[in-house]
């Protein structure tokens, strides 16, 4: 008998040793670290940071997060994903950005590769099994764009925009949300590797809001693409109502906007006031504070459901603890997944939906928060 309890007691032992040696489940994440987008990629990595300086052990023995920067550049992402899957034998991808997604996600799915994204664009994730959005579809933020606007009395919309697939999806899903009385002008439109002076662009709206051809003005540009464009609004004494995209979130960017700035609204995913004040304190900065919360959250989601995981899990697994994930109240509100009714919608894919808020930009540069939905 006593043999047989020392027998038992050594198979624990063993189990125990085996499990603390055991390799973590690996990340890879594919965020942009540097270039003009680089504080989205700041924000990303800070949340995940924030969640494993809370529960450093758990994270520790559970999960090894990969960072590569891959700007906004899909060449690079593709390199990168091999990178990943072939030389760090990642169990899980994940991916900031509409252009980088979309290059991504059939190559994930072609590779069985369980990968989240982060775009809001429907057709990345449509029809996929291994491949997930952390967000809601551009359409909710459009729409609750509109929604803002309209209760403000504005029907006419003038808009400036840079050729890149998330700003133009957000403006396509804008044009397909009107209603009859609504009119939608495009002003100017710009590729994304030009840096245009802004100058017609803006005499162009001066002559349109004379005409009275359209009453607000939908900025859907680039991070230094913005503020040239309300430096010049200002140079020419031009006002009037704005909107646009979570590029609206950079601070420094709207600080340099100026005063013509001031007001503009827009839709984004928002953080609560406990995570806001609780990443300040940790960082000394709220830049793309819905970024963080949603990395944040992202990571303490992973936790959970790879607790009991290791580098051996199968991307079928991994597929079936995301799809029985729990609603959860994190630092973007109340979110949980679902797998869209190809019936219902179109381009129907698995993501996850959080609440949506509308912001107002300050004369500081911050924003301020007007209502949620």
């Amino acid at each position: 008998m006593k043999n047989k309890f020392n027998y038992i007691i050594f198979l624990i032992s063993l189990s125990l040793t085996v499990n603390a040696l055991a390799d973590p489940v690996k990340v890879g994440l594919m965020i942009p670290l540097s270039g003009p987008t680089a504080d989205f990629g700041a924000a990303l990595r800070n949340g995940i940071q924030l969640a494993q300086s809370e529960r450093p052990n758990e994270f520790n023995k559970t999960i090894e997060f990969i960072y590569e920067d891959v700007k906004f550049e899909p060449k690079l992402a593709i390199s990168t994903f091999h990178k990943l899957t072939k030389s760090n034998k990642v169990n899980m991808i994940y991916v900031f950005g509409s252009g980088n997604a979309a290059t991504i996600a059939p190559i994930s799915e072609q590779n069985k590769i369980p990968t989240v994204v982060l775009t809001g664009e429907p057709f990345v994730v449509a029809g996929k099994k291994y491949v997930m959005d952390f967000h809601n579809r551009l359409s909710d933020l459009a729409v609750a764009t509109l929604n803002e606007m309209r209760s403000k009395g504005y029907s006419k919309f003038g808009i400036v925009k840079t050729e890149v697939q998330y700003l133009e999806s957000l403006v396509d899903a804008i044009k397909l949300n009107l209603k009859e009385n609504e009119t939608f002008t495009i002003i100017d439109s710009f590729p994304p590797d030009v840096n245009p002076d802004l100058k017609m662009t803006v005499l162009k709206v001066k002559n349109s809001l004379e005409k009275k051809e359209f009453d607000s003005i939908g900025v859907f540009l680039l991070t230094g693409q913005i503020s040239n464009f309300f430096q010049k609004m200002e140079l020419y004494k031009i006002t009037a109502p704005t909107f646009g995209s979570t590029f609206f979130g950079q601070v420094e960017e709207m600080k340099k906007a100026g005063t013509t700035a001031n007001g503009g609204i827009y839709a984004a995913l928002s953080a609560t006031e406990e995570f806001s004040n609780k990443y300040f304190n940790t960082f000394g900065n709220r830049a793309q504070i819905q970024f963080a919360a949603g990395s944040y959250d992202l990571a303490n989601l992973l936790l959970k459901i790879f607790s009991e995981s290791d580098s051996k899990i199968s991307a079928e697994e991994i597929l079936e603890k995301i799809k029985k994930s729990s609603p959860t109240q994190g630092a973007l509100g109340n979110y949980y997944f679902t797998e869209e009714d190809p019936s219902k919608l179109k381009n129907a894919g698995s993501r996850f939906n959080f609440p949506i808020e509308i912001k107002k930009v300050s004369l500081d540069g911050t924003s301020v928060s007007l209502n949620k939905n």
